[in-house]
């Protein structure tokens, strides 16, 4: 039995697709394991009954132990074995539950020798193709989103889209047609729809007095320092004659004073 023992061969693992009709058949997790059992001389070896044991460790050959399970099966005519594993007795661990993606997954096979009664240690290697399939029959939950990329150029100008709908009539435009004094510091405004309004009142305050009327004519006004004079015959001016001192020039500029010896008129400066 030791002889044939190392002359195992893998011939093949479970495609993607079976996998899933596996799944849908059973109601969990398995795929298919495929090997050739030989002798010493390279004979298959058929019709042997015989215990495998299969185990899955994480990460490399002596990694955790994920997934153990034992086989008791029998090689056929050309000395193959057929093993479903997910399927197998004395299961230790959930296959279901390991996470295909976290690391890579290495499966160790031992097969007992049925004479001896002792489990023969065949090595390990990883799983390529299985772990990845299992991986993609899961529903489990996605990892969380990637950083934003850098923005895309400017894409070209699309076609101008169809036009709007037709909008609603505006209202017609209103302006003042005239306006009326009312006499009283107000104004009406006359609308060209017909409407009217009247103003507040437009009167200011009274502004300063005028100056009030002479008491004769032709006097002429003057300031003294703090107002306007109205009444005064000092500068007489009828429209003709100018007199000085008089309200009756009897000539073109006419002078007067009451006074004697102090003089009417004073000349200065050059004539």
């Amino acid at each position: 039995m030791q002889a044939f023992l190392q002359k195992v061969s893998i011939l093949l693992v479970l495609p993607f697709f079976l996998i899933t009709t596996l799944n849908e058949l059973y109601g969990q997790a398995a795929f298919n394991y495929q090997a050739v059992v030989r002798d010493a001389d390279g004979t298959p070896i058929s019709g042997k009954e015989m215990m495998v044991v299969i185990i899955l460790r994480e990460g490399h050959d002596q990694g955790d132990l994920l997934y153990e399970e034992e086989h008791l099966t029998e090689t056929n005519q050309f000395g193959v074995i057929n093993l479903k594993i997910g399927r197998g007795m004395n299961p230790q661990g959930d296959l279901s539950e390991i996470d295909w993606g976290a690391a890579a997954v290495f499966m160790e096979v031992e097969i007992e020798d049925t004479e001896t009664g002792v489990m023969q240690p065949l090595g390990a290697s990883e799983l390529l193709s299985v772990p990845y399939a299992m991986y993609s029959m899961e529903s489990g939950t996605p990892g969380p989103p990637g950083p934003e990329g850098p923005q895309g150029p400017q894409g070209e100008r699309g076609p101008e889209g169809p036009p709007g709908p037709q909008g609603e009539p505006g209202q017609d435009f209103i302006v003042i047609d005239s306006t009326i004094n009312n006499g009283d510091g107000t104004f009406t405004l006359i609308f060209s729809d017909g409407t009217s309004f009247t103003t507040d009142t437009l009167t200011g305050p009274p502004g300063p007095s005028g100056l009030t009327d002479g008491s004769a004519v032709g006097n002429t006004i003057f300031w003294d320092g703090s107002e306007w004079v109205v009444n005064n015959n000092n500068l007489f001016h009828d429209g003709e004659r100018v007199g000085i001192g008089t309200s009756s020039p009897n000539a073109m500029l006419h002078l007067h004073d009451d006074e004697s010896g102090g003089g009417n008129v004073l000349f200065s400066g050059e004539f």
